[in-house]
């Protein structure tokens, strides 16, 4: 019996391994799940570590320009990119080399989303010559992390609000914010006057990205849960909305009509989730690629406007905060209007990505016809 494979698919981080798979004589292809921004910006890595000298961040007002993309701010720019000497980078330009002896390069868009980044991906050879083909977007369904009774629950609550009336509010399931954070959250969420699904881990003692992953564990930083777990503000304000302290439903909770908007750390998983239910996004992003995706979605796809952060305090107040989702999910104003609208048609077009004969359809296509899958 044959046992060898008939194409071999590795996440883009392990690109590296990509040579040892060459006695297996089948098509080797990289999956990014990221944005084609990202990808971008990983593809052109090597370039960049051979032409520049020093560190990419000297000065904030100083862009990085990668082609296919807007200039990138260092403030924006991706961690692992921050510091030349730490080992993370050179794992990062390890993958990246990789991944261009590779057959192709599959990345979790579609055409319709991003098209002057793939166009710049394509066969121009400006970033890379190895194919990249957009087959997104791809989303699970249903969380099977999720208590059905919990499903059900905050389904059935969704079911008595009104159209596009409902916030969700979810920075991803390892971020944990601190006291005076969550306190100036739920005030916001009070004075925006709009229901809220609010997904909220316990808070921390200390704030930094240190406690991406981390939080709420005993560590040599000194972070651990607060003593007394949410602030008073935190209980007054749930009588408005329904609070989730452990998994939430996301995709369930998206799709649900009653939804206008989603505050959100613009990790790209809840990004696509997002687009793909037609709900425009109030980004809030927090660590990793997530600056670089909230820039993109707000300043080049327009489904999104993006939370300032106070630089006096570190955080994100609560009248900004109230500002924004009032900015989004008021029918009166204008720049919502034009945010809501692009987001209604993006779903339209990420369903056309994967209808027979739409762009990601097509894309995937090529590869299994031409490999015999």
């Amino acid at each position: 019996m044959n046992l060898n494979p008939t194409i071999i698919i590795m996440d883009f981080y392990l690109s590296q391994v990509i040579p040892l798979a060459k006695n297996l004589k089948a098509p080797k292809f990289s999956f990014a799940t990221t944005n084609a921004w990202l990808l971008a910006l990983a593809l052109h890595t090597p370039t960049l570590d051979k032409e520049i000298q020093g560190e990419y961040v000297n000065d904030e007002n100083i862009p990085i320009s990668i082609p296919g993309c807007k200039p990138i701010y260092p403030h924006d720019l991706y961690d692992m990119l921050k510091d030349r000497t730490h080992r993370l980078y050179h794992e990062f330009v390890g993958a990246c080399e990789g991944a261009s002896l590779a057959d192709g390069v599959f990345v979790n868009t579609f055409g319709e989303l991003e098209p002057r980044t793939l166009e710049a991906l394509g066969g121009s050879g400006h970033i890379t010559k190895v194919p990249v083909y957009p087959i997104g977007p791809i989303v699970r369904d249903r969380d099977p992390n999720v208590d059905e009774r919990r499903r059900s629950d905050v389904v059935e609550w969704l079911d008595t609000q009104e159209e596009d009336s409902v916030v969700l509010v979810s920075l991803g399931s390892g971020y944990a914010m601190t006291f005076e954070q969550i306190k100036e959250m739920a005030l916001g969420l009070e004075l925006s006057g709009k229901k809220f699904v609010w997904a909220v881990r316990p808070p921390i003692t200390k704030a930094g990205n240190e406690h991406y992953f981390t939080a709420g564990e005993k560590s040599e930083t000194g972070t651990t849960v607060a003593s007394n777990p949410f602030p008073e503000e935190f209980y007054r304000v749930q009588s408005n909305g329904l609070v989730i302290t452990d998994w939430a439903p996301q995709m369930d909770i998206l799709k649900h009509p009653s939804i206008g908007a989603f505050v959100s750390h613009c990790g790209w998983n809840s990004v696509i989730e997002s687009v793909s239910c037609g709900v425009p996004i109030i980004g809030w992003p927090l660590y990793a690629e997530q600056m670089m995706n909230a820039t993109m979605l707000a300043e080049e796809v327009g489904n999104s406007i993006r939370v300032k952060v106070s630089p006096s305090t570190n955080m994100v107040g609560k009248e900004e905060l109230a500002k924004v989702i009032r900015k989004i999910m008021d029918m009166d104003d204008k720049e919502g209007c034009v945010i809501r609208a692009k987001a209604k048609e993006l779903k339209r077009l990420a369903q056309r990505a994967w209808s027979r004969d739409g762009s990601s359809y097509l894309a995937l296509s090529t590869i299994f016809l031409s490999n015999d899958v």
